[in-house]
């Protein structure tokens, strides 16, 4: 219970967070003379910024409605089923205006036809569906390679204006997607074998998480008050 508050107040604050970055970038476009505003590179912060704050809101929404089934008792799989599918368009958005190779772009499209293709097939999205942890592995793999291919194309261009920015969201995105594909692979084996690594296994995956999301907020507050200083 007290994990649960920390972990959704977490996510709260880095919402707020975003927001407020969001809020600062758009007045700082503002400032821009009328010509330039178009071109800036701002433009391309602040619509990454968007696309982060809307998968970060659906990571909320998606987590309150899980854990309120769940102290019901109602099975609640079909929920991430519905979150991947809502979420990841705007996680690999966020990816996509961020890559200068057209092949990567379509990629992302091709990961994402496949993992909705993966949970219609397997029948996820109904509401009694158990989902498997090998669909959580298949989930974690895709985010890991998309954004390893983001990664490469990054490093082509690193004098990009917010370049520090896309590399810190990167490389948390991708060590928390490595972590899970690891710990999700042994976490289904031990589910099996054995009880005890199950419970490490599964502790280790929730500190993941809540480690992930708070290097977010620490981000968000570092360009914050970059911008607020600039």
């Amino acid at each position: 219970m007290l994990f649960d508050i920390i972990y959704l107040s977490v996510i709260s604050v880095e919402i707020i967070l975003a927001g407020t970055l969001l809020f600062q970038l758009r007045r700082s476009i503002d400032k821009l003379p009328e010509p330039w505003k178009r071109e800036s590179p701002l433009n391309n912060f602040s619509s990454g910024v968007s696309f982060l704050l809307i998968y970060l809101i659906l990571v909320l929404l998606s987590e309150c409605v899980s854990l309120y089934l769940a102290r019901h008792y109602i099975y609640n799989s079909f929920v991430f089923s519905i979150y991947y599918t809502l979420s990841t368009p705007f996680l690999f958005g966020f990816l996509s205006i961020n890559t200068q190779m057209a092949w990567k772009r379509y990629t992302y499209f091709i990961l994402y036809s496949i993992l909705v293709v993966h949970l219609i097939y397997g029948g996820y999205y109904h509401p009694r569906c158990i989902l498997p942890s090998s669909s959580s592995l298949i989930i974690f793999s895709f985010f890991f390679l998309a954004f390893l291919l983001q990664l490469t194309d990054l490093l082509l261009t690193p004098k990009s204006d917010d370049f520090r920015f896309q590399l810190k969201i990167n490389l948390s995105f991708l060590i928390y997607s490595l972590i899970a594909t690891i710990v999700t692979t042994f976490h289904w084996q031990e589910m099996i074998m054995n009880v005890y690594s199950y419970k490490l296994f599964f502790h280790i995956h929730l500190f993941n998480i809540f480690l992930f999301y708070s290097v977010l907020a620490i981000i968000f507050t570092s360009e914050i008050i970059k911008l607020r200083r600039g």
